[in-house]
């Protein structure tokens, strides 16, 4: 959480400063020498928020809101255990390492079928944002989880609930 907001605040800092560099160069420089070292300054700047990106993936994760999510979101659909069976979802037993539309017993869309994702952390992680937008086609009715750090507790939590 803490550090979740520390990013976003690194993140607006690194925009001010940028907009505090050109300044700075535009008014040392003619505007040639200007245009150049504006150029160089966003490309620095544009690294430090790629690496602000990817730390909010890295942000702590909680397996116990994890649960929680999945008890509020997830587990009226879908089951977690070998030999549970479906639901309206299939039952998630194996998730990590398989692909989409494979579980046995279960009706899925051409769609689902047809993307061959294979589950992983990230393919997750892009999944759990918006579903239909991941898969269109998709007969999965969830709106996916917005918040980066609710889609990091979750898959935590079914890395380990799905073995």
């Amino acid at each position: 959480m803490v550090f979740a907001d520390e990013l976003a605040s690194q993140r607006t800092t690194a925009t001010q400063e940028a907009v505090v560099m050109v300044s700075i160069i535009a008014d040392a420089l003619n505007i040639d020498e200007a245009i150049s070292g504006a150029y160089w300054v966003s490309r620095l700047i544009l690294r430090q928020l790629m690496v602000i990106n990817a730390l909010e993936r890295l942000v702590i994760r909680d397996i116990k809101k994890g649960a929680n999510l999945f008890k509020t979101r997830c587990l009226q659909c879908h089951t977690l255990k070998e030999g549970e069976g479906n639901k309206i979802g299939p039952n998630l037993h194996g998730l990590f390492g398989r692909k989409s539309g494979q579980v046995e017993g279960f009706a899925y869309t051409d769609a689902n079928k047809s993307k061959g994702v294979e589950w992983k952390e990230d393919t997750l992680f892009d999944y759990l944002e918006n579903p239909k937008k991941y898969i269109p086609g998709t007969k999965m009715a969830f709106g996916g989880l917005k918040k980066p750090k609710d889609r990091n507790d979750l898959i935590t939590y079914l890395r380990e609930e799905t073995k």
